[in-house]
């Protein structure tokens, strides 16, 4: 009699990888959250994220309309407060958004708190250390890799 071809480990990898697959496999290999329905906290971040998206984009319309970048007017104190007013909802908008993805990568929730702290308190030189820590530790900066398989970096 011959030897099967697959064995029971293999059998298992296999229904791992059809059930990731069938589990919202997108086109581009990276696996995602089940969009038809998703937990209650993906669907609160996405309504944060949504509400955040909003207020960003209309303030920088709104300043861009009414204190147009070009001509820059460094001597003029109203464009000034409004550019800086915008600039600082800008910046803690993207702070908030990539603290999101480092909070969900961290293995402990106080480790990623602390880190959105630094990140909201201490800015760039922050976010650049994560960076640097990351790619030291885990050699790349991805979250999952292109294959068909789950795995996270943490």
């Amino acid at each position: 009699m011959d030897a099967p071809l697959v064995s029971a480990n293999d059998s298992n990898i296999d229904n791992d990888r059809t059930a990731l697959n069938r589990n919202n496999n997108d086109d581009d290999g990276m696996i995602v959250t089940s969009s038809s329905n998703p937990p209650a906290t993906m669907k609160i971040a996405l309504g944060i994220y949504c509400v955040l998206f909003g207020i960003a984009v209309y303030m920088i319309i709104t300043t861009c309309w009414n204190y147009p970048l070009f001509p820059f007017q460094p001597d003029n104190l109203d464009w000034n407060y409004n550019w800086l007013i915008a600039t600082i909802f800008d910046f803690y908008g993207a702070c908030f958004c990539f603290g999101g993805i480092v909070l969900s990568s961290e293995p402990s929730w106080i480790k990623g708190l602390a880190w959105n702290l630094l990140f909201a308190t201490l800015g760039s030189p922050a976010c650049c250390l994560w960076m640097i820590l990351r790619i030291h530790s885990k050699g790349s900066i991805k979250l999952l890799v292109d294959d068909d398989t789950a795995r996270r970096d943490v």
